[in-house]
């Protein structure tokens, strides 16, 4: 029996009680108590925030936008709340909102350190590597010892024996007493230091860095383990096929897959096409389920064999969460990887939609999520015998998806995209309901904003040099080989 606590009394009072009704399921309640503790304290950008948090996962989409142009005008003048306002526009997919908002708290605070990261990370988005790169430069000479600052600077080109940033990242790395900043500072010493072809120096940071974040988690591989089979079991095959194909979702794309597997860049490929329309990497369709009562957060299904959401309302509620992202063309593009959690819910609630899943070589994906810090922690990326164990659910799930809807669902091999991009590029269009353009070749050309972790590598042509890139630490993979050939996982 649920039971309330006592009638809260204070902005904070109101905000732990939204977060009991979050964690309960119960998200009218938790709406409600996080307007409260908007309207006592206008002030407290956590309370603000909450609110557009809140608005979000309960559906109203429109009415958080709103709350969120309200802040950026009650707080003109005011660097932080302009900061996190510009870092809130992302979930809209407003990416030049986003990059006035961070212009704005700049020019506020030229000297903090927050707002140069947090500009530096909007021009990456929209291109402008020169300009970030100053600023990052700035950042490093202020606070050296900052590791967010070198992981930034480090992914942001190739750099070379003649210039790098090798030796002043060690420095930090000794020097930070943040452990997220030390861990930052590893990750950008393993990515200067593959640059330079120093492969086994680098994995040794690398791990460093895994170990340090790893350390921070509370996180048990088997509950993945056990929701990714439970999801299968919710969804059997035959229920999917004998469901109705027409209905909902014409036009809709979701692209899905690992994270670091080519999401990113297939998104690209699809927005070149005139027709096409990205809205980036949203959480609308996990919000949506967990609002029928399908998962209990954003990334960890329930999957109870118990639980029966409604697929059709599920269905409406995404469509009309995601209708304030559009501009107008006929098709969209919803790239959030892990939904690749809701393969199934997807064609039994838009049964016009279009799901294209990526895959790349088992090592090459593995190492690329190891390799890679995630500013959302992703909680089976920091060990590699859990990361194993996670991709092998992953790899069952994967295939039960594409057994059981093969008309809906298209896998597509990164490999074999670098490979032959225009017959690859074509298949995807036409599976996508979509005549060829070849525009989508040229997709490096697309000036559009990006502001996932492959801002800089989706400008490029497309390069074949992540294709066999684990061999390269092959001597430090060998256990995970191993386990992945144990687990029947194909290697070869």
């Amino acid at each position: 029996m649920q039971t309330n606590p006592a009638q809260p009394q204070t902005a904070a009072d109101w905000l732990k009680l939204s977060v009991t009704f979050q964690q309960q399921g119960r998200y009218a309640s938790m709406l409600d108590a996080a307007r409260q503790a908007s309207v006592l304290a206008p002030d407290d950008p956590v309370a603000r925030f909450h609110e557009i948090d809140c608005l979000l996962l309960a559906g109203e989409t429109r009415l958080a936008l709103e709350r969120l142009q309200q802040i950026e005008s009650d707080h003109p003048r005011d660097a932080p709340f302009l900061l996190r306002a510009g870092e809130t526009y992302v979930q809209f997919n407003r990416l030049d909102d986003y990059h006035r908002c961070c212009e704005c708290a700049h020019e506020l605070a030229p000297t903090s350190q927050d707002t140069r990261l947090g500009l530096a990370r909007a021009l990456i988005a929209t291109g402008d590597a020169a300009r970030a790169e100053t600023l990052l430069s700035e950042a490093t000479r202020e606070r050296p010892e900052d590791g967010d600052a070198w992981l930034e600077l480090a992914r942001l080109r190739r750099w070379t024996a003649a210039e790098n940033h090798v030796a002043s990242i060690e420095r930090a790395v000794v020097g930070s007493p943040d452990p997220k900043s030390k861990a930052a500072s590893c990750y950008a010493l393993f990515k200067e230091m593959e640059d330079l072809g120093q492969h086994a120096r680098a994995m040794s940071w690398l791990q460093v860095g895994a170990k340090t974040l790893r350390s921070k988690l509370n996180y048990d591989v088997e509950f993945d383990e056990s929701a990714l089979a439970g999801i299968a079991r919710n969804f059997p095959a035959e229920r999917l096929r004998d469901a109705p194909a027409t209905g909902p979702g014409r036009g809709a794309i979701f692209v899905v897959g690992l994270p670091r597997s080519g999401t990113t860049l297939v998104d690209r490929i699809l927005s070149a096409h005139p027709q096409v329309e990205s809205l980036g990497e949203h959480r609308d369709l996990a919000y949506a389920v967990m609002r029928g009562g399908g998962i209990n957060s954003t990334s960890r299904p329930a999957a109870t064999p118990g639980s029966s959401p409604d697929p059709a309302a599920i269905g409406r509620s995404y469509l009309k969460a995601v209708e304030v992202y559009r501009t107008g063309r006929p098709h969209f593009v919803d790239k959030a990887p892990m939904n690749f959690l809701h393969c199934g819910l997807i064609r039994l609630a838009l049964p016009e939609a279009r799901i294209v899943m990526l895959r790349r070589h088992p090592l090459d994906s593995c190492l690329a999520i190891y390799g890679t810090f995630f500013r959302e922690r992703l909680s089976f990326a920091y060990d590699l015998q859990e990361l194993g164990r996670y991709y092998v659910a992953w790899h069952h799930l994967s295939e039960h998806w594409r057994r059981a809807i093969p008309a809906q669902l298209l896998v597509m091999s990164y490999e074999s995209l670098v490979a032959e991009p225009e017959a690859q590029i074509r298949r995807l269009l036409e599976h996508c309901g979509l005549g060829w353009d070849p525009r989508c070749l040229d997709f490096h050309l697309n000036e559009s904003a990006v502001t996932t972790l492959s801002a800089s590598q989706v400008r490029r042509p497309l390069y074949a040099s992540s294709v066999g890139r684990w061999k390269k630490h092959a001597r430090e993979l060998e256990p995970l080989v191993r386990q992945l050939r144990e687990s029947g996982i194909p290697l070869d």
